[in-house]
């Protein structure tokens, strides 16, 4: 039987994120993994997805090298070598480690019709990304269409029956789809049970485990972060709370995180980025809503991309930015300021005097500032 400060079950991002800074912190510290240190995001969630899709990024620019003046053709796409460009990713970062909902589906649609599938996505809810704000639901399902992605939106799956062919899928309504494969991706639940839990007086809900605003539970010196507490199931978010903790548990009385202030990405082509309130959800609030979308057109780095999308702002009449909301190529690589924005309670008026390199996409965010304070530069909106 050994002592240590701090002791941690599971691995993943949380996991990992908590022993590294309480290591730091001068803490002992263990952790104990069933599986390989990383977890989920990195052996079979985000890492190999995204080079999924940087695969298929790749299938794309060799199919559409005509647009761009390169005499390219794409013949067609060796999975093996895919997967071993995937694989290879994943163990340099485990190496690098050992040293020490619809956002799913929509991604693997993107993917699987870059690399040449006929590919149909069944939602039950009345948008493709449900928790975006709904304009930037619309543009992709508007991009999916132009790119030949089908959809069902609004109608529960019902059943699924095998056939020699692969699958025919009923939904409620009685329409049947018939497909080689059908992929499932309704999200995930927390990996809670059986392992005592419950035994030791811990409150949960749906498997979930409850935890205050500091990830403590109702049980002294036990803490509980990541997938497995009802917070967003997103990595960072894990990094977060497992730096919260060890940082709470070392004494130093961290923050709470603002969960509203956390970037979301649907790593789709194009790309959905956001971070604050949608329309709806700070009008609920009880804000006075001001709002403006900014056109991609007017950005010279987005024509050179040839993408289409908007930055949209959300904001208090006269007072900080509520949220922001973009969709086009990259524009995940743009979250970076606007959490600053959103997080530092920057005004329109603050943005819009800052100066943004040319030809770049960050460019549309201070331009769509500007507009929203009152001075337009290419207005696109």
């Amino acid at each position: 039987m050994s002592q240590f400060d701090l002791v941690i079950l599971g691995g993943g991002s949380g996991g990992y994120a908590a022993a590294l800074r309480g290591s730091q912190l001068g803490l002992s510290v263990a952790l104990i993994e069933a599986d390989k240190v990383g977890g989920t995001c990195l052996h079979r969630g985000c890492i190999p997805t995204k080079a999924l899709l940087h695969s298929a990024e790749i299938a794309d620019g060799a199919r559409d090298g005509a647009h761009f003046g390169v005499k390219s053709t794409f013949n067609g796409i060796d999975m093996a070598r895919v997967n071993s460009y995937k694989d290879g990713v994943i163990n340099k970062l485990y190496k690098g480690l050992s040293g020490f909902g619809g956002v799913i589906g929509c991604e693997f649609a993107s993917v699987w019709k870059s690399f040449g599938s006929e590919v149909t996505i069944i939602e039950g809810l009345p948008h493709l990304i449900s928790l975006e704000d709904e304009s930037s639901s619309k543009q992709l399902e508007r991009a999916f269409r132009k790119r030949g992605i089908n959809f069902e939106l609004g109608v529960r799956f019902q059943s699924a029956v095998k056939t020699k062919k692969g699958v025919t899928v009923t939904l409620e309504d009685g329409k049947t789809f018939d497909a080689e494969i059908l992929m499932v991706s309704v999200g995930r639940g927390p990996v809670s049970s059986n392992i005592g839990y419950e035994e030791q007086g811990i409150a949960m809900d749906r498997g979930y485990v409850l935890v205050d605003d500091k990830c403590r539970t109702n049980v002294p010196g036990i803490w509980a972060v990541g997938d497995l507490i009802p917070t967003p199931q997103l990595a960072h978010v894990g990094f977060a709370e497992g730096i919260l903790v060890a940082e709470e548990i070392a004494g130093l009385n961290p923050r709470a995180i603002n969960y509203d202030g956390i970037p979301r990405v649907t790593y789709s082509d194009p790309e959905v980025a956001s971070v604050g309130l949608t329309t709806a959800e700070a009008k609920k609030r009880g804000h006075d809503v001001v709002e403006l979308s900014y056109d991609l057109a007017g950005n010279g780095k987005a024509q050179i991309l040839n993408t289409a999308g908007s930055i949209k702002l959300i904001a208090q009449k006269d007072g900080p930015i509520l949220g922001i909301h973009m969709v086009g190529a990259r524009v995940g690589e743009l979250l970076a300021e606007a959490e600053l924005i959103y997080n530092w309670e920057a005004r329109a008026s603050d943005v819009a005097p800052l100066i943004h390199a040319h030809p770049t996409l960050s460019e549309a965010m201070g331009e769509a500032h500007m507009a929203l304070a009152g001075k337009p530069l290419h207005a696109h909106g």
